[in-house]
């Protein structure tokens, strides 16, 4: 594993990964030092290593144990490690994202086997993908795993009525802050996630989407056309950043770098615009104050010059 100083910089026995726009793929990118997941990156035989270091040891089991929340409800996740509950196991792993790749590993410490699936494709399901495989490994039914949600949903973005929550309802899963989950069919007409650090449980009911997102309530509006003007025109710094708007247009990067995109409205002085093959959330907070935000966390403050 190494700490990437730039997102392009070659990894010996990695693809580079891949988002679609447009015009076709492009190759995934974003700032490695705004990252959330700590800028490592590396190869399939660097995460093989990596957890054939790691099992054998005494804190596997400290990591991989479960912790409740301050209220004592359960979460199936624990320091970096969650359970995938197959078939009648609760199998150690983890799976995650970031622009162009998806990766995700299942282990058994007892019997020292590791499974990993990492692809350089933004929608290939990786997690998916080691679940069915090691359903198939252990002789679980396919039957038994869990059936995906289909249809759950009329398509389309949805908001909070405030604040920076949307997501994007897509047959089969949902799209929350551009991060993607997929969705299972629950019990009484709930559709939930199979991933214990994306706790999800959600239906649509009286044209709104209700239910719980990462442990809170949640009740999101689809988003309507809407005309409002941004009055966000000028220029835009956070410590040596700088975007510009005019109406509807944003200007993005530097240089040959440089992106021409169009804001869309989610109402309430929220919009959405790409960048990096991300949706980014842009929202107003003052007349000289907007932030930009994605999943996990990230967020970063603008004022107006």
């Amino acid at each position: 594993m190494r700490a990437s100083e730039f997102w392009t910089d070659p990894v010996p026995g990695l693809v580079p990964g891949h988002v679609p726009e447009a015009g076709g793929w492009s190759e995934g990118i974003q700032g490695m030092h705004l990252s959330a997941a700590g800028s490592l990156s590396g190869s399939a035989m660097d995460l093989a290593r990596w957890l054939a270091d790691l099992m054998p040891r005494a804190i596997f089991d400290r990591i991989a144990r479960p912790l409740p929340l301050g209220s004592g409800e359960a979460t199936g996740y624990g320091l970096g490690i969650s359970l995938t509950r197959i078939g009648n196991m609760a199998v150690p792993g983890h799976g995650g994202a970031q622009a162009g790749y998806r990766a995700g590993f299942l282990c058994d410490r007892e019997r020292e086997i590791a499974l990993m699936v990492l692809t350089n494709r933004d929608d290939g399901d990786a997690t998916g993908l080691a679940a069915h495989v090691w359903a198939a490994l252990c002789g679980v039914s396919p039957g038994v795993l869990p059936k995906p949600a289909g249809e759950w949903a009329p398509p389309g973005l949805y908001a909070a009525a405030e604040g920076e929550l949307w997501a994007e309802v897509r047959p089969g899963s949902i799209v929350v802050r551009d991060a993607e989950e997929m969705l299972f069919e629950g019990d009484d007409g709930w559709f939930v996630s199979n991933a214990a650090q994306s706790r999800m449980r959600l239906r649509y009911e009286d044209g709104a989407l209700t239910g719980e997102l990462f442990h809170r309530p949640v009740r999101l509006l689809p988003v309507a056309a809407d005309d409002e003007a941004p009055d966000l025109d000028g220029d835009w710094m956070c410590d040596g950043a700088h975007l510009q708007i005019r109406g509807r247009t944003l200007h993005w990067g530097r240089g040959p770098l440089r992106q021409t995109v169009t804001l869309m409205p989610l109402g309430s002085g929220r919009w959405l615009f790409s960048a990096g093959g991300r949706r980014i959330c842009l929202c107003r907070l003052t007349r000289d104050r907007i932030k930009l935000s994605l999943a996990r966390a990230r967020g970063v403050e603008y004022r107006r010059v």
